[in-house]
């Protein structure tokens, strides 16, 4: 008889004895690969965050160190007495210039290895008498700007402080107003509209020849349109200003210059919901977006070289200095998306060669870092159960085979004296304990990625749960590109949707090899108490 029906007939003689390997196998083996599957769902779950929440990259002033440059220099805060009231005044020397980033400075950040995609546009803002879009829901808070208006320059204390115009010019005067934003798009399709924040209900975007014709295109929210009256092919005029530094004492000397730029509406947007727990905060920033404006970058562009020659224009009659200096180019607002959240580090070192003094890096999509923390922390607690399932496999099988075969040793004596040979009966005993362990582990598979399913995501809901809380925590009338919906924020929900438990065949493979691996080693030991045994011994 060879050993495999000796293997057979053996397990077959004994079913209580292997019964016992069996369920030690399997119990052991659940633990071995729920902590695999854990792992190994933490790392495609990692990989799936990585991609989804790379972060989304803005540029702003660093007030703070252009402050402390201010005060190296010489610079303090003093007090004085201003129509009756005290107030912080700057003493000492200027602050410290902050130059923009030019185009030419984005697209040598945008060449840098770290950097997946970029968009800037350029960005301009007027004061209005349109009506603004209110969503519907929204509780607006009272108070606010009911007036807004430019002073006189001739106005007294008391002039400036008696209603109604406050020493305003009445030309000037501005009831409820609103201000809007036009944002320039260095591509066909604004940032807003690509990332899934408005989508063109009527109308078209842009394309390759929109800036044809006399007019420049723009595009606005539906909302807005049908708060003043707008429609496809609508005209809107926005009116320029270049205020006089000169004492004056009329409107028609205040204005050192002025021009009109005309927009055709070319398309109409909506801003696209999202879910929130706080509806509120969705409403705001819906208003938000919905009563700003996009065109393409040469409009804004135009808009700005006009108002910096006008500037600088002032700036000369006046021979003063000039607030924008002679390093304008077209002022941008730079949008960087980089490939993973690991490079943000290296990207804002080597970014500080390209950009001036005074600015700095501002990541949008700034959780990444604690929810790595967390899926960390859950990996260290899946690689000590692996370890201790192992060692306990190891431990715990070895001595119970080790039990086996000496409640056999009679029998190995007796095929020891019948002439056969060691290696036979090690392959024997090898079977028969991988027979076992094979169905002991298909079976620890099924059970072991349920259980370690469950557990690891109610263990990230526990954990992520207060990272979310504090990250929810912001200011509503907050408009920064973060707040308006930008990137990759996630919720709770999806974060837990996104922890990818399945198996895969490279897992199961992998979850086989592991429970083999174990199993073999355990076996181990025993063939050691196998090899020495002498048949005369064992037989006397």
């Amino acid at each position: 008889m060879n050993f495999f029906k000796r293997a057979k007939v053996s397990v077959l003689r004994q079913p209580g004895k292997f019964l016992l390997l069996l369920i030690l196998t399997f119990i052991l083996s659940t633990l071995s690969v729920g902590a695999v599957s854990v792992n190994r769902a933490i790392s495609n779950t990692e990989t799936h965050l990585r991609y989804q929440m790379r972060p989304l990259i803005r540029f702003r002033e660093d007030a703070l160190a252009r402050e402390e440059a201010w005060e190296a220099a010489g610079g303090y805060w003093g007090v004085e007495e201003i129509n009756g009231r005290y107030v912080s005044v700057a003493k000492g020397p200027e602050w410290p210039r902050l130059y923009p980033i030019t185009v030419d400075m984005v697209r040598n950040i945008a060449a840098l290895p770290q950097v997946a995609q970029y968009h800037y546009n350029t960005r301009t803002h007027f004061v209005t008498d349109f009506n603004e879009y209110l969503p519907d829901g929204l509780i607006i808070p009272e108070g606010g700007f009911g007036l807004w208006c430019i002073g006189r320059s001739d106005a007294t204390g008391d002039d400036r402080m008696t209603p109604p115009y406050f020493g305003c010019f009445p030309e000037s005067i501005i009831h409820d107003p609103l201000t809007i934003f036009i944002n320039g798009t260095s591509t066909n399709e604004p940032l807003e509209m690509r990332e899934g924040l408005i989508e063109i209900v009527a109308g078209q975007g842009f394309s390759e020849d929109s800036s044809s014709g006399d007019h420049f295109p723009i595009i606005v929210s539906s909302g807005f349109a049908h708060a003043n009256g707008f429609d496809i092919g609508s005209e809107i005029s926005f009116t320029s200003i270049i205020i006089s530094r000169e004492p004056v004492s009329t409107w028609e000397e205040m204005v050192s210059d002025q021009r009109m730029f005309e927009f055709e509406i070319i398309g109409l947007f909506d801003v696209v919901p999202h879910e929130a727990e706080n509806q509120q905060w969705e409403l705001q920033r819906q208003r938000n977006i919905a009563n700003q404006m996009f065109t393409i970058n040469d409009a804004n562009a135009t808009i700005q070289r006009f108002e910096a020659d006008g500037e600088r224009g002032i700036a000369r009659d006046a021979r003063e200095e000039s607030l924008i200096g002679d390093r304008l180019a077209t002022g941008t607002q730079v949008t960087l998306l980089l490939n993973d959240p690991r490079d943000l580090e290296s990207f804002s070192v080597d970014v500080l060669n390209y950009i001036p003094e005074f600015w700095e890096v501002i990541n949008l999509i700034n959780s990444f870092d604690a929810i790595s923390t967390t899926l960390s922390t859950l990996n260290q607690i899946a690689d000590g159960i692996l370890l201790g399932a192992v060692g306990a496999t190891v431990l715990v099988l070895g001595l119970l085979i080790v039990l086996f075969l000496k409640d056999r040793r009679h029998e190995i004596g007796i095929y020891l004296a019948l002439g056969e040979k060691k290696k036979n009966i090690i392959k024997q005993i090898l079977l028969e304990v991988l027979v076992t362990g094979l169905i002991g582990v298909t079976l620890s598979i099924f059970s072991g990625h349920i259980i370690s399913t469950h557990l690891s995501r109610e263990m990230i809901r526990t954990e992520l749960t207060p990272t979310r809380a504090s990250n929810d925590e912001v200011n509503p009338w907050d408009i920064e590109l973060g707040d308006l919906g930008f990137g990759g924020y996630l919720s709770l929900e999806e974060m837990i949707e996104i922890f990818d438990t399945s198996l895969n065949g490279q897992t199961i493979f992998f979850l086989y090899f592991v429970g083999f691996g174990t199993i073999l080693v355990a076996t181990l030991i025993p063939i050691v108490y196998l090899v020495k045994i002498e048949p005369k011994k064992v037989l006397l």
